[in-house]
């Protein structure tokens, strides 16, 4: 029997390397992206990371969104409908899908598709960040790999300026996104 055991636990053990190797790294929205990088580029200051995960998707992804609020800026009127009273904010929302299933891809058709169908105000723009990426006017979406993730910044300022923030930390994102990769590999 021990003979048997140490080929299975071997064989186990490498099993166990190849999915972790090959596993997407963005599981943890948070993980992405420092609060000292997200102050640096929407300005004032912005508080610690607030995780909120809904976990599983009915498409067998992992979400996980992560939240700043920017602090010390304009303050901006409340607004009882709007995400957080209308405070301003930064977010970050990953899916992380089940390796070579497409549905990062369709992610960002689906914004596309929305456009057609008159579901959001205009046609995605494209940007470029990670494999795929593109401002659909209110954020940026984005694939890399088998993940997707959008970023959202409102701060009182002009949609420009917004989408400029936006842009850049889709940017930072998708570089400590891949440093993940590199030293997952490692």
């Amino acid at each position: 029997m021990r003979g048997l055991l140490v080929p299975m636990v071997c064989g186990v053990s490498l099993i166990v390397a190849q999915i972790t190797a090959a596993a997407p790294m963005a599981e943890d929205a948070c993980s992405l992206i420092t609060t000292e990088e997200v102050a640096a580029i929407v300005g004032g200051k912005v508080d610690g990371a607030q995780r909120n995960d809904a976990g599983t998707t009915d498409d067998g992804g992992y979400s996980s969104t992560c939240v700043w609020k920017v602090t010390g800026g304009t303050p901006l009127p409340p607004k009882p409908n709007a995400p957080f009273d209308g405070a301003s904010f930064a977010m970050l929302n990953t899916i992380t899908w089940p390796a070579g299933s497409g549905m990062a891809k369709k992610y960002l058709e689906d914004f596309r598709d929305a456009a057609k169908q008159n579901l959001i105000d205009m046609n995605p723009v494209p940007v470029q960040a990670g494999d795929e990426a593109l401002w659909w006017g209110d954020g940026v979406a984005v694939r890399k790999g088998d993940v997707s993730f959008g970023v959202s910044v409102h701060v009182g300022t002009d949609k420009k300026a917004e989408q400029a923030m936006e842009e850049a930390l889709a940017k930072k994102i998708v570089g400590n996104f891949d440093g993940k990769q590199g030293a997952a590999g490692h």
